[in-house]
């Protein structure tokens, strides 16, 4: 930081909006996106005797990344829809599960 007050203020509202709405399940499915087209191109380059080893890496790096962000997010996501609201006590009930108290 540079003790300017507007680059704080600026600083401030992007986390804020980043903590908003980027969730793990979104960065997962940024690093599919973009690992994706990267390992297909280094594959590419790696086999044509070009310089296609380091872009391999970084794409299978990001492909694996995500799939594993994406996999381990998905079960919460389905309990998270599942989750029922008791509005005569206040709590959140899952399926099966008892009451706990809502954060």
């Amino acid at each position: 930081m540079n003790g300017n007050p507007t680059c704080h203020r600026l600083r401030t509202r992007v986390l804020s909006w980043a903590d908003t709405n980027v969730s793990d399940f979104r960065i997962g499915v940024s690093l599919v996106l973009m690992g994706t087209p990267v390992t297909a191109a280094g594959a590419a380059l790696y086999a044509l005797s070009g310089p296609g080893f380091p872009g391999l890496v970084i794409g299978l790096a990001c492909l694996t990344t995500g799939l594993v962000m994406v996999g381990s997010e998905t079960g919460r996501r389905e309990r998270d829809e599942r989750a029922v609201q008791d509005p005569a006590i206040g709590r959140t009930r899952q399926a099966g599960a008892k009451y706990r108290s809502q954060m």
